[in-house]
């Protein structure tokens, strides 16, 4: 079951309307509309901003996305066990990195310094336990 429905109608109550969330997100209202019908997949990196401002925590609906955009295949199987175990440490790297999702998600240089902080601690994370891939 897909998150994007839920993540557009909880950014919905935010923004007020879907032409200001489509602002927001700099993209077309009718992409607001055929991602919540699910009739076009919402990129993943779309997802965590809509969670930014639904007020949810954008890194851990990105990795969800990830998962799911890979779901029953091989490498959705990798990212479900290696990404699902750093569900909660994604959480930790975002509070050491000093980041929080409305900094992330603002229009600053210092929000994308604190964004790539943070992926480059979850990456670090990850690659020091690479070798979960192959158990």
């Amino acid at each position: 079951m897909s998150q994007v429905p839920e993540l557009i109608e909880r950014a919905l109550a935010v923004a007020g309307s879907q032409a200001e969330l489509a602002r927001l997100l700099k993209v077309t209202p009718p992409n607001i509309t055929v991602w919540k019908k699910e009739e076009k997949p919402c990129p993943p990196e779309d997802q965590a901003r809509i969670a930014a401002i639904a007020g949810i925590d954008p890194v851990q609906t990105l990795v969800r996305a990830h998962i799911e955009k890979h779901e029953g295949t091989e490498k959705g199987d990798q990212l479900a066990r290696v990404l699902g175990k750093f569900l909660v440490a994604t959480g930790a790297a975002v509070a050491t990195s000093g980041a929080s999702a409305a900094a992330i998600f603002s229009p600053t240089y210092k929000s994308l310094f604190d964004l790539i902080r943070c992926i480059v601690m979850l990456n670090h994370f990850s690659h020091f336990h690479r070798y979960s891939l192959s158990k």
